[in-house]
């Protein structure tokens, strides 16, 4: 499980610019009654900009998320090519690959799937730099 913290569950956190999640899935007030949801997809408190009664302030487990998740973290795939191919060129052997790291990640993280990485630190909040995908191609040729 992963206990969200930080900004990345209070907007306007050290006056900074709230996530996109944040404004999307907000619990949003109707004009003519304050007490009442307008928004459908709302699964966070309203957005607020502080003080006591700030509902993304208070402690409950309606933070702690399922941190679950499957990642390829590398695969490498070559080929040599047959000799009866490159024998003409007068190439001994020749190998082609492509490699990558971090290619897929499935997290059951929801709506907070984009903001952290499943790997990263525990209080991480959301200003820790994503993981980075790498693809690599590449020919090793022998004459």
């Amino acid at each position: 499980d992963r206990y969200i913290v930080g900004a990345a569950r209070m907007p306007f956190s050290n006056e900074s610019i709230p996530l996109e999640y944040q404004y999307k899935y907000r619990w949003t007030p109707s004009p003519d009654n304050p007490s009442e949801n307008i928004n459908p997809n709302a699964k966070l408190p309203a957005v607020s900009t502080g003080g006591t009664d700030n509902n993304n302030l208070k402690t409950s487990d309606f933070w702690l998320q399922n941190n679950t998740y499957l990642r390829l973290k590398s695969l490498n795939v070559g080929y040599s090519l047959p000799k009866s191919w490159i024998n003409i060129a007068g190439i001994n052997q020749m190998n082609i690959f492509v490699s990558g790291t971090n290619l897929l990640t499935f997290s059951k993280l929801g709506i907070y799937k984009k903001s952290f990485d499943p790997e990263g630190p525990r209080n991480q909040d959301t200003r820790q730099y994503p993981p980075v995908k790498t693809v690599t191609i590449g020919i090793n040729i022998t004459l």
